[in-house]
């Protein structure tokens, strides 16, 4: 089978949505700024100021994970992974996805603590990371939550 780069088919919040990593989006997460065009000019917004390579955050995001029989056992506690990295992965993979910037921060805010639990989000942004960095079989159902 074909691996993909992407989830097709995320339960996120009240939905089911398409998210990707694309190019534009890694580039806003390892360099802080998001590139518009503006006319004829590119304008560069600093939209976090903490910034890391993906490889960095993917291990921050997978640390308190392991792999064991088929599973996925999560201990979020173990993570080294922030609030608003977790946030500022679902947000980009729903907007590389096809949505909206202003419908992904909307559903993204609307599905944070205090209205979920940040562990259902950090489980979303590790299975985005690990698809966009190893890619996952076409066929593979969405990922289950990790037992922790």
């Amino acid at each position: 089978m074909a691996k993909i780069t992407h989830l097709p088919a995320q339960p996120f919040g009240d939905g089911v949505y398409r998210m990707e990593l694309g190019p534009d989006q890694l580039r806003e997460l390892e360099t802080g700024l998001k590139i518009e065009k503006c006319g004829t000019c590119m304008v560069a917004t600093k939209v976090n100021p903490h910034p890391k390579p993906i490889y960095e955050t993917f291990a921050g995001l997978m640390s308190g994970r392991i792999e064991t029989e088929g599973r996925t056992i999560g201990n979020a506690f173990q993570s080294g992974a922030s609030m608003i990295d977790i946030c500022n992965i679902n947000r980009l993979g729903l907007i590389g996805g096809g949505m909206s910037d202003a419908a992904a921060a909307k559903l993204v805010r609307e599905n944070e603590p205090p209205h979920r639990p940040l562990n259902d989000l950090w489980e979303i942004a590790a299975a985005l990371v690990y698809a966009t960095l190893c890619g996952v079989e076409e066929d593979a159902p969405a990922p289950a939550p990790a037992d922790g």
